[in-house]
């Protein structure tokens, strides 16, 4: 996260991937955020199909989070999956 706010060039973004898919593959704890973070990171590399594929995904965790817990963080997690549906539709848009 603090390598892709920092620098926004091709070869820091792709960096970001790499280090994403490092974190993806020791699969320590399924960190859902590690989907919007390579959305977003995506969408820098101008990668729709990546990026649209990873938001797919995180807005599926989300929507799975949120149907395990209903009560308790029901309105942030709206907010992120209004988030992450706009952003599908800009990456379609792209």
């Amino acid at each position: 996260v603090v390598t892709r706010r920092l620098s926004n060039t091709k070869q820091s973004n792709e960096e970001v991937i790499s280090l994403l898919h490092k974190a993806k593959n020791l699969n320590v704890n399924p960190l859902i955020l590690l989907y919007k973070e390579e959305g977003i990171t995506y969408i820098r590399l101008n990668n729709k199909i990546e990026a649209k594929n990873s938001l797919q995904i995180y807005l599926k965790m989300l929507n799975d989070l949120k149907n395990e817990d209903s009560k308790n963080r029901s309105a942030d997690l709206e907010d992120e999956m209004t988030w992450t549906k706009k952003m599908l539709f800009k990456v379609d848009n792209l």
